[in-house]
């Protein structure tokens, strides 16, 4: 068991060898610590690849593995609906996912497999993932997670019961599923905190999805911001009037930008938007100017006013654009979302390249004062939920 030259089962050699944190073979035995030789790790590096490596092996002619074959594990869908699925060495998470696509029609990009309260994925470090691996067994139920709910994409939603301002009312009509994004952080820069602007409503919306937030008042250390922005899907930054990003700040950004991860930039009117216009160059070669009162709510867009149809619209007829607001100015890449009452842009989107970001003149939607008009907790979430850029993801 502790030698390549075994006669034990190559499960059993590779449960005894197989390192399942590091993913490779030990190099010594984990029983008496002694170190293997030249022969023996080639040996078992060749049985460990053909275990954990299994594109095009058949596993009739491999391995008899009862104890596993035997058994099976379920897939739970949020609607109780449960799939069975045979679990053998071989099976891999891309397989269940692409099967599971098969019967209920949702992405593989858009399902979130979940083990135990942690999201299992198809690749690791661009290599297969095993179910086994993952601590899956016969018997065990996992859930799956459609990120997307039923009306994605849809304003206006026929037979929902209305709020005060027309909406849909309900969080079935958001674009996500409430609790979809477990395990998946928000940073913020949150960097104008005049006027009692908290958060907390903002917070408290993202955190409804499943969402935790990481915000701070004043820039952290650039070390802390890019430890922070490595365990995060997205990253939201409000504007002051003057900057306090610095280089370092700025180019840590845009490196976990270019690897993927969603950026909202926030503004408002003049001069509340110099860590916005920095940002914006940078990331978008767009910025911001001037002061529009706006101060009112916009519906379906009309040709010079209002919102065009996009996911983060999702359930909204009715938007309240912000008191007072920055105009975007136009910009190569950038696609325009929200004209204001006045006819300026108000919020401009961009994705290409598997990458997506929102910049917005209009960051006093999320004062506690203004928090409650129309449309502005939905589109919060539905940004954020946009930004998660799951239909870009490449390890899905």
């Amino acid at each position: 068991r502790t030698t390549a030259t075994t006669t034990t089962p190559a499960l059993g050699l590779t449960q005894c060898l197989w390192d399942s944190h590091a993913r490779a073979p030990r190099t010594s035995c984990p029983a008496c610590t002694r170190a293997l030789a030249p022969a023996e790790l080639a040996a078992l590096a060749a049985i460990a690849h053909t275990c954990f490596d299994v594109s095009g092996l058949d596993p009739a002619a491999f391995l008899p593995l009862p104890d596993i074959d035997a058994g099976a594990f379920a897939v739970s869908l949020m609607d109780g609906t449960r799939y069975s699925f045979p679990i053998t060495h071989a099976a891999r998470v891309r397989d269940v996912k692409e099967a599971l696509m098969a019967s209920t029609g949702i992405d593989v990009r858009l399902q979130r497999l979940m083990h135990n309260g942690t999201e299992i994925k198809a690749h690791r470090d661009g290599q297969p993932t095993l179910l086994w691996a993952c601590g899956v067994r016969p018997g065990h139920v996992l859930q799956l997670i459609a990120v997307y709910g039923a009306h994605a994409g849809k304003g206006e939603i026929q037979g929902a019961a209305r709020d005060r301002s027309g909406n849909a009312q309900g969080s079935q009509y958001d674009l996500g599923v409430d609790q979809a994004f477990v395990g998946l952080q928000i940073a913020v820069l949150h960097l104008y905190t005049g006027e009692g602007f908290d958060f907390r409503h903002p917070e408290a919306a993202m955190r409804s999805k499943g969402f935790t937030v990481r915000r701070w008042t004043m820039p952290p250390a650039p070390a802390e911001l890019d430890a922070a922005l490595a365990q995060s899907c997205q990253l939201w930054v409000v504007s002051n009037r003057s900057v306090l990003l610095n280089d370092e700040h700025r180019r840590i950004i845009q490196q976990h930008y270019q690897r993927g991860i969603g950026v909202y930039i926030w503004g408002d009117n003049y001069p509340l938007y110099a860590d916005a216009n920095e940002l914006g160059k940078h990331l978008l070669s767009t910025t911001m100017t001037g002061n529009v009162l706006g101060n009112k709510t916009v519906g379906p867009w009309t040709g010079s006013i209002g919102f065009r149809p996009h996911l983060i619209m999702t359930g909204i007829s009715r938007l309240f654009e912000g008191h007072s607001v920055a105009t975007i100015q136009p910009g190569p890449y950038i696609e325009p979302l929200v004209n204001g009452s006045e006819g300026n842009l108000v919020v401009a989107t961009y994705n290409r390249e598997g990458r997506r970001a929102v910049i917005d003149g209009g960051f006093t939607r999320m004062y506690p004062s203004l928090w409650d008009d129309a449309g502005t907790a939905r589109y919060v979430i539905n940004a954020a939920v946009w930004l998660t850029n799951m239909e870009n993801r490449l390890d899905w």
